[in-house]
């Protein structure tokens, strides 16, 4: 069994409302961690594993989640795979 260690320092995500003052009113604050995308020993996705991820996560008060972030896995998935995720 692996373990999951879910601490990543992610810088907090400013999404600009006036293009020429990204401190005034950003749309998105706070922590916004990379789920991790898992896989069973077959290769497929595990999805029973994934949804712990993701309720751990969220349980830990992340502000939101990033999903299929630019991580390679995500170019080795198939169009249905990324569309289950």
């Amino acid at each position: 069994l692996q373990t999951f260690n879910p601490v990543v320092t992610v810088p907090t995500l400013l999404i600009k409302s006036d293009p020429h003052d990204a401190t005034k009113d950003p749309r998105y604050k706070g922590v916004f961690p990379v789920v991790p995308t898992t896989f069973t020993d077959s290769g497929a996705l595990d999805l029973h594993s994934q949804k712990r991820c993701v309720d751990f996560i969220v349980d830990a008060g992340s502000n939101g989640l990033c999903i299929l972030a630019n991580f390679s896995e995500q170019f080795l998935l198939s169009d249905d795979e990324r569309e289950v995720l």
